[in-house]
């Protein structure tokens, strides 16, 4: 699996086009697909909750016009977002505005931007970080290794991403939660701090009891 590391997503942040640095934010902290990222409009952020609501996608027909359709699986769902990632929507809006419609993220007769421009994008701003082989779907990844690491269930994982069902989710990121072996070292190690950290400062300050 391709997760990206913190480094590597600060500089894509870094360099990427203004207008778009919010969307690779939604992929990264959010962990919304390209199509979500897409369709995400302004009635979809409710800034004092912190909440995005992900309700449809963009997608391209085969031949033809990119549309909106359902999220991926019917995988509607309320995504619970950082403060810093609520931060840069409203500063994205504040210097970028919205399509007629409300899109955040649109083309110059005010559509939904569609996968092919996105791709574009991508592909200009891996070049200018100087980073390789990272796909936009990482961020993804990134995002859910995170939950992960901060010690979230397999169904709070789940909800977040929109995934079919917890099996879904542990069919892809099982070998990141920690192994029962992990867990019992986990639980000694916090036993031998009590221990020994408290003997260790008993010999410094001269007091056994």
């Amino acid at each position: 699996m391709e997760i990206p590391t913190p480094l590597q997503v600060r500089k894509l942040l870094h360099v990427s086009e203004p207008r778009m640095q919010a969307y690779l934010g939604l992929c990264a902290f959010a962990g919304l697909r390209l199509g979500e990222a897409s369709a995400v409009g302004l009635g979809n952020v409710d800034f004092l909750g912190r909440r995005l609501h992900v309700r449809q996608q963009v997608q391209r027909r085969r031949g033809g016009q990119a549309e909106l359709r359902q999220p991926k699986y019917g995988s509607e769902r309320t995504v619970y977002l950082p403060n810093r990632l609520v931060e840069m929507l409203a500063l994205h809006i504040e210097t970028t505005g919205t399509a007629a419609d409300g899109w955040l993220f649109f083309t110059a007769d005010n559509r939904p931007i569609p996968p092919s421009t996105v791709n574009s994008w991508w592909q200009r701003t891996l070049r200018a970080a100087e980073v390789q082989g990272v796909h936009l779907h990482a961020m993804r990844h990134f995002y859910a290794s995170g939950l992960i690491a901060s010690g979230c269930d397999v169904v709070t994982v789940q909800r977040a991403l929109g995934h079919r069902s917890p099996s879904t989710t542990l069919d892809t990121y099982s070998h990141l939660w920690p192994s029962a072996e992990d867990r019992t070292r986990d639980g000694a190690a916090s036993l031998t701090d009590l221990v020994l950290e408290h003997a260790a400062d008993s010999l410094r300050t001269g007091d056994g009891n």
